[in-house]
């Protein structure tokens, strides 16, 4: 008996043939119960549609509108099968124990996290200006014993490092963090917070050694360790891995769950940053204790050019201990973190990148529509942001444009509050130092009590108002799907409180004034996990990961400007003799993201009138 010839050749397969062999039936199994062997979608492509050469270009054209319009339907069919699996995971997270619940377990890494950044911060801003004074009495003129660093050159030296050390964090983890929070959804979200660990412990032991050993300012080698640790998406792809994992586990029909979580993980964050500058004192103590009376600048013979190194080990010692609790964090994350996105929910994502990645074959052909088609697909997740109309329904076309206004203030609010805490974060410590004279331990102190603060404001009065107060008020009740009052209150109050702190902040006499002022704007913490889970109501669940991602994103794009405008106000504020000039440009930017509050209320409430 003869063979039958194979699709491809010399064969003639009619072009109804061809649709039958890719039918949606024979689609869909594969995409919805298949277990695939490969995680490449190009693997699967291969293997689930071999097309015939000999076709002309209108029937390759028809061929291929067909498949793709196949390949979305099987899409929406495997996102409507995929609603009992999706209770049936929230409902094992649940019955799960303390310990081996995929949240705590991401508490306990964010925990780690907040230890690293806190633990050798004080240190670090102080090191910054050893470093610069060593940059400054190395190109001196002067003999190395008349030998002098004017602040004012320290101040613009250690600002322009860190301006830039900004921006060239900003630039990379703008390059990879949307292509991080997509490819997490395909594979899973463990091994992109793995690699961030493992590149961020890469990053600070470079540091380490290149500060230890300097005679100078180790700019460049720094930078490079900077460019290092943002190939992982950096604080840009933690950020928008942290809030799609709260997505993947709690149920979006409760609204009180996911903000509780997010406080949760917010806390243990929190709770970090207090261990951290307690460990930071602690080692810096008795370091110090060790080493006794430090001179303010070493002996230097005559004969010698450079002058030694000027960072002495005590200020070296909470770098050490850095590294240690990154090293736990690298273990604790390959062989104890779960996968936290379920099998089901990456299938979906694989089903959505075959179209994704079908589409694109089809439609580009040369290097120059391939290299378009791939910054439109960077991009494309913006759209998200000004709530396009394909997420018109029959449900919310009555309201959709009054809806649209809501979240577009929300994400401008999320988004603001981003910048608000990169602003402080560049510029708060630098001002300690420079108008209160602050050293390592003082910051310590310092960053140890405001974190603690936090834990309370999020910790303890956020679940407080939403499992006890909130509930007995129904003008209060919490809603899923709407921009509910008991948000809005917590918003205002919020954004009020950060308002007049940072204003005050700006013009505090002393640093016990300034710690109040900062205290206050703490306490507003409150509202982040609020403002943060408020604009997901309003979008389908396949939405919430790409919408985080599209935010993160932004944010990113924004942020390149937000560290040369944080420095030009702050060099123009102390050529002008006030330092506080920074504090009070953020202070207008939270009571933007006030009146953003106002409006967004205003037009839910006057949707909710006409429906």
């Amino acid at each position: 008996m003869a063979k039958p010839k194979q699709n491809g050749g010399d064969s003639k397969v009619p072009h109804k043939q061809h649709n039958l062999v890719l039918s949606p039936s024979l689609i869909a199994q594969p995409l919805l119960n298949a277990d695939f062997a490969s995680e490449d979608p190009n693997e699967i492509i291969d293997t689930l549609s071999p097309l015939p050469d000999n076709i002309t270009s209108e029937e390759s054209s028809s061929r291929d509108q067909i498949l793709e319009n196949e390949l979305a339907d099987n899409v929406s069919l495997a996102a409507i099968d995929s609603e009992d699996s999706d209770k049936d995971w929230y409902a094992h997270l649940n019955s799960l124990s303390v310990w081996a619940s995929p949240l705590y377990r991401l508490c306990f890494v964010l925990f780690l996290l907040g230890i690293c950044i806190t633990i050798a911060q004080p240190s670090m801003e102080v090191i910054f200006y050893r470093l610069a004074c060593q940059a400054l009495t190395k190109n001196s003129n002067a003999p190395p014993n008349e030998r002098t660093c004017d602040p004012v050159e320290e101040q613009k030296i250690v600002s322009t490092y860190l301006m830039w050390s900004s921006i060239i964090n900003l630039v990379v983890s703008l390059a990879t963090c949307s292509k991080v929070s997509a490819l997490s959804d395909i594979y899973g979200r463990k091994p992109f917070l793995t690699a961030f660990v493992v590149l961020l412990s890469v990053n600070f032991y470079m540091d380490y050694f290149l500060i230890a050993y300097s005679t100078g300012f180790p700019m460049v080698g720094m930078w490079i360790a900077t460019i290092i640790g943002a190939l992982s998406g950096g604080p840009l792809s933690l950020v928008a891995l942290f809030k799609a994992f709260i997505t993947d586990i709690t149920d979006l029909a409760r609204p009180q769950e996911r903000v509780n979580s997010m406080s949760y993980a917010l806390v243990a964050f929190s709770a970090g940053q207090i261990v951290g500058p307690l460990l930071s004192s602690l080692v810096l103590t008795h370091a110090k204790g060790k080493e006794g009376h430090l001179p303010k600048m070493p002996l230097v013979s005559d004969l010698d050019a450079d002058p030694a190194n000027m960072i002495p080990s005590s200020e070296l010692a909470p770098l050490k201990l850095l590294l240690l609790v990154l090293a736990i964090a690298l273990l604790y994350s390959v062989f104890f973190l779960p996968e936290l996105r379920s099998g089901k929910l990456r299938m979906k994502s694989r089903s959505a990148s075959m179209v994704q990645l079908r589409s694109f074959a089809m439609k580009t052909n040369t290097v120059w529509s391939k290299l378009y088609h791939g910054i439109i697909t960077h991009v494309s997740p913006l759209r998200l942001l000004i709530y396009p109309s394909e997420l018109k329904t029959a449900e919310n076309s009555r309201n959709f444009k009054r809806t649209r206004v809501t979240v577009i203030c929300l994400t401008i609010i999320e988004i603001l509050l981003s910048v608000v805490v990169t602003l402080i974060m560049l510029i708060e410590l630098q001002y300690c130092i420079y108008k209160y004279n602050w050293d390592s331990i003082t910051i310590s102190n310092f960053s140890m009590s405001r974190s603690l603060v936090n834990i309370v404001a999020m910790g303890v009065l956020l679940p407080l108002l939403y499992k006890l107060v909130f509930p007995r008020f129904e003008r209060f009740a919490p809603k899923h799907n709407s921009f509910d009052a008991a948000d809005a209150l917590v918003m205002c109050i919020g954004f009020s409180l950060l308002t007049i702190a940072l204003a005050g902040a700006s013009v505090a006499p002393t640093g016990v004034e300034f710690a109040a002022f900062a205290f206050t704007g703490a306490f507003s913490a409150f509202s982040g996990p609020v403002a943060a889970s408020a604009p997901v109501k309003f979008y389908p669940t396949s939405k919430v990961g790409e919408y985080y991602g599209a935010v993160s994103l932004s944010l990113g794009v924004l942020n390149l400007l937000t560290p040369m405008v944080s420095t030009a106000l702050y060099k123009s504020g102390i050529n002008q003799g006030f330092p506080g000039l920074p504090f009070v440009f953020i202070s207008l930017l939270a009571f933007i993201s006030f009146v953003c509050t106002i409006v967004a209320k205003w037009f839910q409430r006057t949707e909710i009138a006409l429906s």
